[in-house]
């Protein structure tokens, strides 16, 4: 149990701090943005269901922390995408 939700927890923190998440919104361009998006939200439905699968145990106080520092940086992705390429928004395919 321990070593999956620390397997999780890694993955969070590699792909939060590094990779697309050092992108700099402001230069991004629009395709960039939409990519962002559609990972940001793919990888924080996947942290949600391993968080389900182990439901025994209540969310800690680093998973809540993780999963916002997830969901900000979806949020932020989201509002540069809207502001920088608001046509993109209606073509965005979550699957």
């Amino acid at each position: 149990m321990f070593k999956a939700q620390a397997v999780v927890f890694t993955a969070l923190i590699s792909i939060i701090s590094g990779g697309a998440s050092a992108l700099t919104y402001g230069n991004a361009t629009c395709d960039q943005l939409v990519d962002e998006v559609i990972n940001t939200k793919k990888l924080f439905e996947q942290a949600v269901q391993d968080f389900k699968q182990h439901s025994e145990q209540p969310a800690t106080k680093q998973d809540i922390v993780q999963l916002s520092l997830l969901t900000q940086r979806h949020d932020r992705a989201f509002a540069m995408l809207a502001v920088k390429c608001p046509d993109a928004l209606s073509n965005i395919d979550f699957n």
